[in-house]
């Protein structure tokens, strides 16, 4: 039998590099605090982290049609609900696609600029951290952006939040995780062709979970 095509390959590793990056970026949402999971200030950051995370292992082109996919996908669960006359879940609302492809555009760009993991988070929560104290949400000027907090989870706000509930991204134990699913326990990363990022497929055990504590975002370049 012939050996798998390198075109194949490739789709495995891209596979497990989205797979990896999705869970660190759901993590990383739920240690910020951030209310709103569901189209609100915690949704808008895991969308930011995981694209541009993607964006800078894969490539921006790559990441880009990775993230449209999964908006799709939602439009066509969307369009079953209909055809099914079942009720139309909110994340598959069009509003939440425009919510969700606005943020993955502008995560595109930090991820073709930063450096590292730790450059993507930096990045991603400084541009929040303006959002929240001047744009409020509302996406003008290149900011992220989430819908009213009546469209969130029930008691959810900011008025509590405060950059001081960020995790300290060297002493989260989700980052750590990561972190060991990337560099495989010691064999050394393959390199992408698209941006020199780290690839690396190797089975796992996810065991991250939030952790106290503070940094201060760097600011964006």
């Amino acid at each position: 039998m012939d050996d798998p095509s390198p075109s194949l390959g490739r789709i495995a590793r891209l596979r497990a590099i989205a797979a990896q990056v999705r869970d660190f970026a759901n993590d990383e949402a739920e240690a910020s605090r951030l209310p709103g999971q569901d189209q609100g200030p915690a949704d808008a950051y895991r969308h930011l982290v995981g694209v541009a995370e993607l964006s800078r292992r894969a490539g921006p082109l790559l990441a880009a049609a990775m993230a449209e996919r999964n908006e799709w996908a939602s439009t066509e669960a969307m369009l079953r609900s209909i055809l099914g006359g079942r009720p139309i879940a909110p994340s598959n609302m069009p509003v939440a696609r425009r919510m969700d492809r606005h943020n993955n555009l502008l995560a595109v760009g930090i991820g073709a600029r930063a450096r590292s993991t730790e450059d993507v988070v930096m990045r991603v929560r400084s541009m929040m951290e303006r959002a929240i104290e001047t744009t409020g949400g509302s996406g003008r000027g290149n900011s992220p952006y989430w819908r009213e907090a009546r469209y969130w989870s029930e008691g959810s706000t900011l008025a509590n939040w405060s950059p001081n509930n960020w995790s300290k991204i060297d002493e989260a134990e989700h980052f750590r995780t990561y972190r060991r699913r990337i560099d495989g326990g010691g064999r050394p990363e393959r390199e992408s062709n698209t941006t020199g990022g780290a690839v690396q497929v190797r089975p796992h055990t996810r065991d991250g979970h939030p952790v106290s504590g503070h940094t201060r975002s760097s600011p964006v370049n």
